[in-house]
C-alpha cells in the first residue's frame, strides 16, 4: 500500500509541475502576442522616427526580458520534473523511456528559444535597417 501512496504523491507533484509549465507557456504566448501586436502597430504608424525607434527598442527589450524570465521558470519546472522522476526511478509504475520524456519536453524548451531569436532579430532590424 505504501507504493500506491508514494505513486499518488508522485502523480500529484508531477501534475502540479506539468500545469506550471502549461501556465507559463500560456503566459509567454500572451505576453508575446501583446508585444508583437504593439510592435507591428507602432511600426505601421507614420510618426516621429526617433520616438518610434525608442518605443520599438523598448518593446524589444521587454520582449527579451519576458522571454528570459518565463523561459527560466519553464526550465525550472522541467528540472523539477526530472528530479521528481529520478527520485522515484525504482518504481515500475512510472518508468517511461528517456526518449519519450525528451520529446515530451521538446516544445516547452524550444518555444522560449524561438521567441528569443525573434526578438533578437527584431533588435537587429531596428538597429541596422530602420
Amino acid at each position: 500500500m505504501k507504493d500506491i501512496n508514494n505513486y499518488k504523491d508522485f502523480r500529484d507533484k508531477w501534475k502540479h509541475e506539468d500545469l506550471l509549465i502549461n501556465h507559463r507557456i500560456s503566459w509567454l504566448f500572451i505576453t508575446q502576442t501583446i508585444l508583437i501586436t504593439g510592435y507591428i502597430n507602432i511600426l505601421m504608424n507614420d510618426s516621429d522616427l526617433i520616438l518610434e525607434k525608442a518605443i520599438l527598442n523598448c518593446m524589444v527589450a521587454i520582449g527579451i526580458i519576458f522571454t528570459i524570465v518565463i523561459g527560466i521558470s519553464i526550465f525550472a519546472a522541467i528540472i523539477a520534473m526530472k528530479d521528481l522522476k529520478r527520485n522515484f526511478k525504482g518504481n515500475q509504475l512510472i518508468e517511461t523511456s528517456i526518449r519519450a520524456t525528451r520529446w515530451g519536453f521538446f516544445a516547452s524548451r524550444l518555444i522560449p528559444i524561438l521567441f528569443l531569436f525573434l526578438w533578437f532579430g527584431l533588435m537587429i532590424f531596428n538597429l541596422f535597417f530602420r
